[in-house]
């Protein structure tokens, strides 16, 4: 995230002072703390807009939160593809609240005063300069996010509400990253041979 904050544009061989990719930035800090599809991040307004997802920026009891509305506006939700609503986690509110107070920003992530429509090609090119595998794309980010709630032993169906997906499609692909993985089994074995068993 950083080298994509501190990079800048070259053009004809030459640096300029433009810093580009800070929007690769912004996406990729957004997609591990929200765990959410890529789509919904790059088209996501700070202002309801029909057809798009938004960022709800508010103060409730003296607290800044924002509240992720992935569902857009005017659109049905796909059955394979789950939208909740969430509140997003604090140390990201403090950058959406200045991205979109003090910025300026109409969208969470942009370019020119747009959204991005899609990251894919500027995060491809920053996961070859940093040497990363073809492997790493940005759906990896939502495979973190998941992977980082499941090792903090947060409770799956907590979740997998947040991220938007099946208790059964949490446990299968990222059970084995919980401390609690086959802690039932662990334990078991620990006990063995202590009971007796009587005839």
């Amino acid at each position: 995230m950083l080298h994509a904050w501190r990079k800048v544009e070259v053009q004809k061989g030459h640096e300029t002072d433009k810093l580009c990719p800070r929007h690769v930035a912004r996406f990729i800090l957004v997609s591990l703390c929200a765990g959410t599809r890529s789509g919904a991040i790059c088209s996501a307004s700070f202002i309801p807009e029909i057809g798009k997802p938004w960022v709800e920026l508010k103060e409730e009891d003296g607290k800044r939160v924002a509240i992720f509305h992935r569902k857009a506006l005017g659109k049905t939700e796909a059955r394979n593809k789950k939208c909740p609503t969430v509140r997003l986690p604090d140390r990201l509110v403090a950058h959406l609240w200045r991205w979109h107070h003090v910025l300026g920003q109409r969208y969470v992530v942009e370019w020119r005063g747009k959204p991005v429509g899609t990251t894919q090609r500027a995060f491809s090119n920053l996961v070859h300069e940093l040497g990363l595998g073809d492997d790493v794309v940005r759906h990896t980010l939502m495979h973190t996010a998941a992977t980082w709630g499941m090792q903090e032993g947060v409770d799956v169906w907590e979740l997998a509400g947040y991220l938007g997906m099946s208790v059964e499609v949490l446990e299968r692909r990222y059970g084995h990253d919980s401390p609690a993985h086959m802690e039932g089994a662990r334990a078991a074995m620990d006990g063995r041979g202590r009971k007796r068993r009587t005839g």
